[in-house]
């Protein structure tokens, strides 16, 4: 997430498409795949001066080696800026994290029609 909450920031960093790159590839090299068709991918790096959350949603789902064998249908990548990887990634992991415990809110943006839809549940993450 950008300094502002939102999604993208052109503050946050000229590497972005590297940023989505190197976290996609941390996904795919440890089990990011947390079951209940949520998967999310996360790394350190200094492409990016601010922590970024991604989010993409598959209908079909993606394998990304969850224990439970579900596809991820969900999916967060959270990338963060190597100095604040530590903090910025759990506090960001953590607030994401109580969100997706709860049905109704992994079936909003399941269900959002579009761009709008997804950013108004989005904004319920603190």
């Amino acid at each position: 997430m950008a300094n502002d909450g939102s999604l993208y920031s052109s503050e946050a960093g000229a590497g972005f498409i590297g940023a989505i790159v190197t976290g996609f590839l941390a996904g795919y090299l440890s089990t990011t795949g947390l079951g209940g068709e949520i998967a999310i991918p996360h790394a350190k790096t200094g492409s990016v001066a601010a922590p970024i959350v991604g989010f993409a949603r598959s209908p079909e789902g993606v394998e990304w080696g969850s224990l439970d064998g579900t596809n991820a249908r969900l999916i967060f990548m959270i990338t963060v800026p190597g100095a604040a990887a530590a903090d910025e990634h759990r506090r960001i992991l953590a607030l994401l994290s109580l969100r997706l415990m709860d049905p109704g809110f992994r079936e909003r943006l399941s269900d959002a029609e579009d761009e709008a839809g997804v950013l108004g549940v989005w904004g319920e993450i603190g």
